[in-house]
């Protein structure tokens, strides 16, 4: 299970996932064409960055339980990205597996999110809350 119990950030799937997605995507975005196009470059980074930051505004609300709104941004920005990588595919800065490899991760980090939600409604729904580091 992804998200057995809320300790450190770091520690969650989500964060984990939507980090690795982030690194690759500014490796690949600073090689060849893709390197070139500065707006799409700076797409893809910041919506891999706005990832990261929704999921750890998310965690840190969810001693409140205000939690799901931030974790829904999160997985708006991944859709983003989804949707991103088919138009760098179409301008040939992504070659067949790569876009497959980053699109398998971009939905993986949606599916790790969506679990996180998922277990935070239900820690608030118990009347519990999970601990927060």
């Amino acid at each position: 299970m992804a998200v057995a119990s809320l300790g450190r950030l770091e520690e969650i799937a989500a964060w984990q996932k939507a980090k690795q997605l982030t690194l690759e995507v500014y490796t690949v975005s600073a090689q060849g064409a893709f390197a070139k196009d500065a707006q799409m470059q700076d797409q893809f980074r910041t919506g891999c960055v706005a990832i990261l930051t929704h999921i750890v505004e998310g965690f840190k609300r969810s001693e409140t339980g205000e939690f799901a709104p931030p974790l829904a941004q999160a997985n708006l920005a991944a859709g983003e990205i989804r949707d991103r990588l088919y138009a760098a595919a179409d301008k040939g800065y992504l070659g067949k597996m790569i876009f497959d490899h980053l699109f398998v991760l971009a939905t993986e980090t949606s599916r790790a999110i969506d679990e996180l939600t998922n277990y935070l409604r239900k820690s608030s729904a118990k009347g519990g809350r999970p601990a927060v580091t």
